[in-house]
């Protein structure tokens, strides 16, 4: 089973993949950022971990998000697709 984690509580934004139960990788957004603190949806951070983990998206089993990564997900979806749907889509 592989599973993605993704968090933006705090001031560090990241992602972990786990595939079967070990740990393949962890990365911060402000590694790739180089921001400190970076708070924002790690999208770098994911890239980072699925090359790392040799998988593509529609390949993970599941995503778990914490919970203020889900709303921050569900801001960045909104504010990214209103004003410029479908054109917005090109950042997923």
């Amino acid at each position: 089973m592989k599973i993605l984690g993704i968090s933006c509580q705090g001031e560090r934004s990241s992602a972990a993949l786990l595939v079967d139960g070990v740990i393949v990788g962890v990365s911060a957004e402000s590694n790739h950022s180089r921001q400190l603190c970076d708070h924002t949806w790690p999208a770098m951070a994911i890239e980072s971990i699925l090359a790392q983990g040799d998988l593509q998206r529609e390949e993970l089993d599941w995503v778990a998000l914490d919970g203020e990564a889900h709303a921050r997900f569900s801001r960045v979806l909104s504010t990214t697709l209103r004003p410029s749907f479908p054109m917005g889509m090109s950042a997923f």
